[in-house]
């Protein structure tokens, strides 16, 4: 049995930022941390979150990229909050 690929309409495709030929998990912390303060960690974090979920089966390392980098922005996050 063939599973049918669904085309999932991406909604927020800019939230992360990305310059035209770059790939994001080239991008630097500092960008996401950038990204951060302007929209907010609830936007980036769930931008991550989709990235990770979204990239599960069929690029893993990008998915294990996403959630990486989460871990470390909610580190970050959470070490400004305590200042």
């Amino acid at each position: 049995m063939k599973k049918k690929k669904v085309n999932i309409p991406v909604k927020n495709e800019g939230i992360l930022a990305v310059p035209e030929g770059k790939s994001v998990d080239s991008m630097p912390m500092s960008h996401f941390e950038s990204l951060v303060n302007s929209k907010g960690w609830a936007s980036v974090s769930r931008a991550l979150t989709n990235l990770h979920t979204w990239n599960k089966n069929d690029n893993p390392g990008l998915s294990k990229w996403a959630d990486n980098m989460q871990d470390k922005l909610a580190a970050w996050v959470e070490s400004k909050r305590k200042k």
